[in-house]
């Protein structure tokens, strides 16, 4: 797991985003967080989902991740005592490789198994859904093709971990025209878990905001 520091000013809160899978941290940079926030991005989980960053001078931590980001904040932070003050998963569920709770483990490993250049404008184009939304996400620089191969892999690999931890989300975000995690799939993996908001976007929702407090207001 790398960790990008897009602001370290020494506040007592902050905000930690854990990205999904594939994507740039860049695509995150525009996002504004709150004033006294300090800001950092994780990403490229090729090395494990093991958190090694020092927390202890943070007084509220708030934790935002999506897709498969879902499933390493929750294996990454479920022992860690962090003072979070409010954790809002999107688009992702405890279980990144399951019929009924999360990918269903066909497309997971096809979509591992034909990774290419095509490949990834075909996952690119499902998960933004619309040509306005890909057409923004391109203006950011790819990850290396075998970068992201190796991140999946490791992924897929950890997918069957068990996540029954302690609870850590308050509120999840679904898109009704997400491709990649069916909505069906999601609702039934946090029913009765905590709350749920729907919001009509596809899987990469984030064009929706220009605030991270956007995401929990």
């Amino acid at each position: 797991m790398k960790i990008l520091k897009y602001k370290d000013e020494g506040n007592d809160k902050l905000l930690l985003f854990f990205n999904g899978w594939g994507a740039s941290p860049e695509l995150f940079a525009r996002l504004e967080p709150d004033a006294d926030m300090d800001y950092w991005v994780a990403y490229d989980y090729r090395g494990g989902f093991r958190m090694d960053e020092e927390l202890s001078a943070y007084k509220e931590v708030t934790v935002v991740a999506w897709s498969l980001g879902v499933f390493v904040a929750t294996l990454a932070l479920a022992e860690r005592g962090l003072p979070i003050v409010r954790a809002v998963a999107i688009n992702g569920t405890l279980f990144p490789m399951h019929d009924t709770l999360g990918i269903p483990p066909k497309i997971f490993l096809g979509t591992l198994e034909n990774l290419s250049e095509e490949g990834m404008k075909r996952f690119n184009r499902r998960m933004c859904g619309s040509r306005e939304v890909l057409e923004a996400y391109n203006r950011v620089p790819f990850r290396p093709l075998d970068e992201v191969c190796d991140e999946l892999q490791s992924l897929a690999d950890m997918a069957t971990t068990d996540c029954t931890c302690p609870p850590l989300w308050t509120e999840v975000l679904i898109s009704r025209d997400d491709r990649i995690f069916p909505p069906a799939n999601m609702r039934m993996c946090w029913q009765g878990k905590c709350p749920i908001r729907e919001m009509e976007a596809p899987h990469y929702p984030f064009y929706l905001w220009n605030r991270w407090s956007e995401v929990w207001e």
